[in-house]
């Protein structure tokens, strides 16, 4: 079902009548995009449970503790990561992909900058680069041993990393077709949202209630997975409707 709802929205034709260039790449570009869906559903419905069961009928146990450590959605070493890492990973290949088959100077510094983001995002999910870099900064402003709204370092970076965004937000909407900048943006937002707001909000919540282990955290984990998810639909989005060299080199990679 998911993938025929998918489906749908690849196939949906805009009102200047561009439809797609290859019905089997598209087929095969649902099929990975449910694929994924389903493996971000499966991520967050496996964190609920097992810290559900731990916390109920597991307290004291080593094995449920470490169980449900490997799949919580706040750990650094975890499945979760895992499928955070592969996800954006997923979004640099495709998107790298239309940047090197971009023909001009303005189009393939928008792709680079997109497949670049996506490159670090993965890299981040396995490294946790952006907690050093939020720590030494917190430890550099002396904000002090705890974390609170207005003693963090996201404070000193979020207005950098908002006019980051706007900046490429306003050149993505100059060279990119209206349809794939909303799409982007649509996926940017969601993301962030996550990645920024619900992690500012969450500060103040303890590490270990059920509050932030059963609704802060999941949400804020839930927004990234589907954000990088739907910048992954964009791109695909875009290359079926845009990239008509690309899609007839993968529609000849799926035939082959």
């Amino acid at each position: 079902m998911v993938n025929n709802v998918i489906m749908l929205l690849m196939v949906r034709q805009d009102k200047t009548n561009r439809g797609l260039f290859n019905d089997e790449l598209n087929r095969v570009f649902a099929r990975i995009l449910s694929i994924l869906f389903g493996l971000i559903i499966f991520t967050v419905l496996m964190h609920l449970l097992l810290q559900i069961v731990h916390h109920f009928f597991g307290n004291n146990n080593i094995f449920l503790l470490d169980l449900s450590n490997r799949f919580g959605l706040d750990e650094e070493l975890s499945f979760p990561t895992w499928v955070n890492s592969m996800l954006a990973f997923v979004g640099f290949i495709f998107s790298f992909l239309v940047f090197k088959y971009q023909k001009t100077k303005n189009s393939k510094f928008i792709w680079g900058l997109i497949s670049l983001g996506c490159l670090l995002i993965s890299i981040d999910e396995v490294m946790a680069l952006h907690e050093l870099i939020l720590q030494s900064i917190h430890i550099l402003a002396n904000f002090g041993e705890s974390q609170t709204w207005l003693s963090n370092a996201w404070l000193l970076v979020l207005p950098v990393i908002l006019a980051v965004v706007g900046i490429f937000l306003k050149l993505a909407y100059k060279n990119l077709p209206r349809e794939t900048f909303v799409n982007l943006s649509i996926g940017i937002t969601v993301y962030l949202t996550g990645a920024l707001v619900v992690e500012y909000i969450s500060i103040p919540i303890l590490k270990t209630s059920l509050m932030y282990n059963l609704v802060a955290v999941v949400l804020e984990e839930s927004l990234e997975l589907i954000g990088v998810w739907l910048v992954i639909r964009a791109v695909l989005s875009h290359i079926s409707r845009y990239e008509k060299t690309l899609n007839e080199r993968l529609a000849e990679l799926i035939d082959n």
